[in-house]
């Protein structure tokens, strides 16, 4: 995966912003396994967007989907969790 400038990533996480709300399963699930290689990489860079990530995540888990998905957000929500903190998850749950 290449390397996005501040105004590239500013417009990538736009629109994985709005992928969240995509009814279709395959849709979701390729989302989610960009937004893995994405966090990879450019973790750092979007702390601010880590809230709203977190959340809809948080909340598609708790939803009624397919295993295949919901493995896919656990690894969403495990690839998350190595670049931000523990402090700043709990800071999440509890705004």
């Amino acid at each position: 995966m290449c390397v996005y400038s501040t105004a590239e990533l500013k417009r990538v996480t736009d629109v994985f912003t709005r992928m969240f709300h995509d009814p279709h399963s395959k849709v979701f699930a390729v989302f989610i396994d960009t937004f893995v290689d994405l966090v990879s990489v450019h973790g750092c860079d979007v702390v601010e967007w880590f809230s709203i990530c977190f959340s809809r995540f948080v909340s598609k888990a708790g939803m009624d989907v397919l295993s295949a998905l919901q493995s896919r957000i656990a690894r969403a929500l495990d690839a998350m969790r190595y670049p931000y903190y523990a402090v700043y998850v709990l800071c999440c749950i509890l705004l």
